[in-house]
């Protein structure tokens, strides 16, 4: 029986399709089957699925209109739930990157041996005219790649692909996946190939971070606010760091559309459960851990206009007038 379900949302990946599933077939363990959802790009693909089905057990889905790598996936994890059986665990791969030959294997042994909800392993990436660089398992937290997640936990959360924003979707996804749960495990060894294709929005754009923000702020925002409703809100200081960030970039860059971030982040803020939070000393304590004022963003050294405490300023929350002896460590 497949105990693992890998779902590939396909735009436009004529090119690059086989490479990815031949790295499936490189695979050191095979249970686990293939869902390849069309995202409506009026490609056809049958005699790749064909060529592959000889080799790998494949499902592939149409969808009838573009909606984005999110949809997608979110299609791919709904066919998921109506199998009979279901896989217990489901794992994304885009179309134009590839796993390493042990990814499978290891990520679904780590899975079940502890019952995880979510396993991630880390990224090996690709850029041009230089070597292949290694993302740490613990930065990047809020991709979706390199990683496998238990379909029932997805399920017990009610956990969905939003439909807004389109990119950086999975920003949002798995920032809800990791912080409603204790059961995550990582594995220190490279288990997926980020590959450098110029055709995909997310690496041929060398502004991408900055262009994109304010999809980032949104499912940042979205987030914190569905995780602020549950009892892990006081693991929500980097978020809160995130979205600081993500707003600071708008106010540089962006600063003709800043309404939109100012009405978006005031949602936030007028939550009573962010004013509770932000009354807890040692949540504040935690969380001046992360506050600085400059980083590095596409290789650009960025200054932010404000501080972290005078941008809470302008929301209605002063985190000034927190004493040493409130903060228990």
């Amino acid at each position: 029986m497949p105990l693992l379900n890998i779902i590939i949302p396909v735009y436009k990946a004529r090119d690059t399709l086989p490479d990815t599933l031949n790295s499936l077939m490189a695979q050191t363990r095979h249970n686990f089957i293939t869902t390849i959802v069309n995202d409506c790009d009026g490609i056809d693909y049958s005699d790749i699925i064909e060529k592959y089905r000889k080799f790998l057990s494949i499902k592939y889905i149409v969808r009838e209109e573009n909606g984005g790598p999110g949809l997608a996936c979110q299609t791919g994890l709904d066919e998921n739930y109506k199998s009979t059986p279901m896989c217990d665990y489901v794992m994304f791969v885009d179309a134009d990157d590839m796993l390493m030959p042990r990814a499978v294997d290891l990520l679904y042994t780590e899975a079940k041996k502890n019952f995880a909800d979510i396993v991630s392993g880390e990224i090996l990436c690709e850029k041009e005219g230089q070597e292949a660089f290694v993302i740490h398992k613990d930065k990047y937290l809020t991709w979706r790649h390199a990683k496998i997640y238990r379909a029932r936990y997805l399920q017990e959360i009610g956990l969905r692909f939003p439909p807004e924003p389109r990119v950086n979707e999975d920003s949002y996804f798995n920032l809800v996946a990791h912080l409603l749960t204790e059961k995550k495990y990582g594995i220190e060894e490279p288990l997926y190939l980020w590959r450098r294709n110029l055709s995909s929005i997310t690496r041929s754009e060398e502004d991408f971070h900055i262009t994109h923000n304010f999809e980032y702020l949104q499912a940042q925002v979205m987030g914190a606010r569905r995780i602020l409703k549950s009892e892990y809100r006081y693991k929500l200081g980097p978020t809160f760091f995130n979205i600081y960030k993500a707003y600071e970039l708008e106010f540089l860059f962006h600063r003709e559309e800043l309404e939109k971030s100012n009405k978006l982040v005031n949602e936030l803020f007028v939550m009573p459960e962010t004013f509770k939070i932000f009354k807890d000393a040692r949540f504040i304590y935690n969380l001046a851990e992360f506050c600085k004022q400059t980083e590095f963003t596409d290789g650009k050294l960025i200054f932010y206009p404000h501080s972290f405490n005078s941008w809470c300023g302008f929301f209605g929350l002063n985190i000034s007038d927190i004493k040493e002896s409130e903060v228990i460590i």
